[in-house]
C-alpha cells in the first residue's frame, strides 16, 4: 500500500510541476510584454505558482535520481520528464541572467 501511494504521489508532484511551469511562462510573459494584460488577481496566482516551480521541478528531478539509484520503476511519461527538465534550466539561466 505504501508503494502505491507512493507512485500515485509522484504523479501528483509530476502534474503540479507542470502546472507550476506552465504559470511560470504566464508569469514571465506578463512581465515581458506590456500588450499581456490580466486582472490582479490571476497576475498573483501565477506569479506564487510560478515561483513555487523551481522548488517543485528540483524535488521531482531530486526523487527521480533518487528512485534510478535504488533502481526503483517510477512510471511517468518521457515527456513530462523532458519539459520538467528543460524548464528547470530555463529558471536557472534566467536567475543566472
Amino acid at each position: 500500500m505504501t508503494n502505491q501511494f507512493n507512485k500515485s504521489f509522484f504523479a501528483f508532484m509530476a502534474r503540479f510541476a507542470i502546472i507550476c511551469n506552465v504559470s511560470f511562462l504566464f508569469a514571465t510573459m506578463f512581465v515581458l510584454y506590456s500588450w499581456f494584460k490580466l486582472p490582479h488577481f490571476l497576475a498573483s496566482f501565477f506569479a506564487v505558482l510560478g515561483v513555487l516551480s523551481p522548488v517543485v521541478n528540483l524535488c521531482i528531478i531530486l526523487w527521480l535520481i533518487g528512485s534510478l539509484i535504488a533502481r526503483k520503476r517510477i512510471l511517468l511519461p518521457i515527456w513530462q520528464t523532458i519539459f520538467i527538465v528543460l524548464m528547470l534550466s530555463v529558471q536557472i539561466a534566467s536567475r543566472l541572467i
